[in-house]
């Protein structure tokens, strides 16, 4: 019996809740199902084809929001999934559902690289993640391992809020749509504080951050502290400080600089954990 629409539903809601009364194959049946397909048999094809339009969903739903409706995700997994049951070989001996995850996730795939609507970024954000990038660079090769978020903001000297916006625009970016510098964004807009809609993974960084900038005032010698606000343009200062520029007002060499700061950032990360 078919789902009955209900006022307010969306088609997408009705589809699902259609697809409902088509159970889960035993394996008995399943493996009957697939020996008539081998044989031609096009309605055991529509058989084990609505029987897993449920998989097709479970599916689409981990790829959504990278730039394609969930809608047309389905529509693709359908299709992938078509091609799975006309490809399937019993002599595999696998479940129908394993085999066809493959051919389900390459059509959603493929949907999404054909036709996903770019990321827009703003000049300023976009002109950040480049920094980012470089100075996580930078980062690995000092620390020999990959940097935390929170220390790559330090080194940027970015504050709460541009550090929010960052990890947004990272995840936004991280499904590997395409990206583009939109001067003037419609969609993606610096957010105060109140307006942010944020992580809560960006909210636990956030919180870190505004620890490190605490804890370099308690946990660090003055020394220390005024080597990394002035390297990386915590305020009182308003932008990053060459290490040989810091060594000259500190009348310090530059591999003494190094030592202070990679010292000073391995006490603010003992802190930290």
């Amino acid at each position: 019996m078919a789902a009955r629409w209900v006022y307010g539903q969306s088609d997408l809601q009705y589809y699902m809740n259609d697809i409902k009364r088509f159970r889960l194959l035993s394996e008995e049946e399943e493996t009957e199902l697939a020996l008539r397909v081998a044989r031609g048999d096009t309605t055991a094809v529509a058989k084990l084809v609505e029987h897993n339009l449920r998989l097709v969903i479970s599916i689409a739903l981990v790829f959504k929001n990278r730039g394609v409706s969930i809608e047309d995700l389905v529509s693709s997994g359908n299709l992938g999934l078509i091609r799975a049951v006309n490809k399937f070989d019993l002599s595999q001996r696998t479940r129908l559902g394993i085999y066809a995850g493959y051919w389900i996730k390459e059509a959603i795939r493929k949907e999404i690289m054909n036709n996903a609507h770019p990321v827009r970024l703003p000049a300023w954000i976009f002109a950040l993640l480049s920094q980012w990038r470089r100075a996580q660079k930078k980062l690995q090769a000092d620390f020999a391992r990959p940097p935390q978020a929170v220390e790559t903001s330090l080194v940027l000297g970015l504050n709460p809020e541009t550090h929010i916006c960052v990890l947004q625009a990272r995840i936004a970016v991280a499904d590997q749509s395409p990206l583009r510098e939109e001067p003037d964004p419609i969609y993606f807009r610096r957010p105060s504080p109140e307006q942010a809609v944020i992580t809560a993974d960006a909210v636990i960084l956030a919180d870190e951050l505004e620890r490190m900038f605490k804890l370099i005032d308690s946990e660090l010698t003055d020394t220390e502290g005024r080597v990394l606000k002035m390297r990386f343009g915590i305020p009182p200062y308003k932008k990053p400080i060459m290490r040989k520029d810091v060594a000259s007002q500190l009348d310090l060499t530059g591999s003494k600089i190094r030592k202070i700061e990679l010292n000073a950032m391995k006490k603010l990360r003992g802190k930290l954990e």
